[in-house]
């Protein structure tokens, strides 16, 4: 469920387009958590990437996985829009977990 459909600026996403775009995540860095596991030049993208895309990512020495359509991540967004005095949010549907809430 996402909620404001306010564009800050004229030409950018709003915060519910930028959550619902495709996505691209490293695995390159050490992970957070015990045994910190890190696995050098790879990269998980999601299924809606261009192909062209993909196979540029490929050439550049990447290693590519390409995931389902809609699997990575579960990201919520929140925006104060001063001028209207409006809370704004949005929330990834990936996962089906999570709403976005203003008050």
């Amino acid at each position: 469920m996402g909620v404001g459909n306010s564009r800050p600026q004229k030409g950018r996403l709003n915060i519910q387009e930028a959550l619902d775009a495709p996505t691209v995540y490293t695995a390159h860095f050490p992970s957070s958590f015990y045994p910190r596991s890190a696995f050098t030049g790879s990269l998980l993208v999601e299924g809606r990437i261009p192909q062209k895309t993909i196979a540029t990512l490929g050439r550049r020495g990447h290693d590519v996985h390409v995931l389902s359509d809609w699997e990575n991540g579960k990201v919520m967004g929140v925006r104060y829009d001063k001028a209207r005095g409006a809370i704004l949010g949005g929330v990834s549907p990936r996962r089906q977990i999570a709403y976005a809430l203003g008050w």
